[in-house]
Formats: structure tokens, sequence, C-alpha cells
């Protein structure tokens, strides 16, 4: 089966999982690691912002952050 079409399946399965479990943070890592991987970095950053939103001492998510801002050289803010 083709890369794009798994990914699609696999966030499909994400999403309805969020859906029955808003905060079910497992599946918002995978989102947002496919996100990242996928290269849609400002789709990611919305995401991890959303999330630091309502979970704001995280410790994964907050290195998660961190490490975006990395990639992104904005030293400052991580």
């Amino acid at each position: 089966m083709d890369k794009q079409i798994l990914e699609a399946l696999n966030a499909r399965d994400y999403a309805r999982a969020l859906a029955l479990e808003p905060d079910y943070l497992p599946a918002e890592h995978q989102l947002l690691m496919m996100d990242l991987n996928a290269g849609r970095i400002g789709d990611a950053g919305q995401r991890l912002d959303a999330l630091l939103k309502r979970h704001p001492r995280d410790p994964q998510f907050l290195e998660l952050k961190g490490d975006l801002l990395r990639v992104l050289s904005q030293h400052g803010p991580a």
C-alpha cells in the first residue's frame, strides 16, 4: 500500500480516537509527529500550541516545542 494512503488511514484513525476521547494524548502526539514527518511545520506548530494551552506543563509537549523552535532557528523562545 502507498505510504501516503497509509498515513491518511492512520490520521483518520487518530482523528476518530480524538473524537471519542478529546484528551487522548497518544493520538495527539501521533498526529503531531505525522505533521512534522510530512514537513507540515506550520500545522505541527498550531497543533502543538493548542496542546500546550490545554496541557501547559506536559513535559513531552514542552520538549517538542523546544525541538520545533530549534528546527525553526528560534532559539530565544526555546
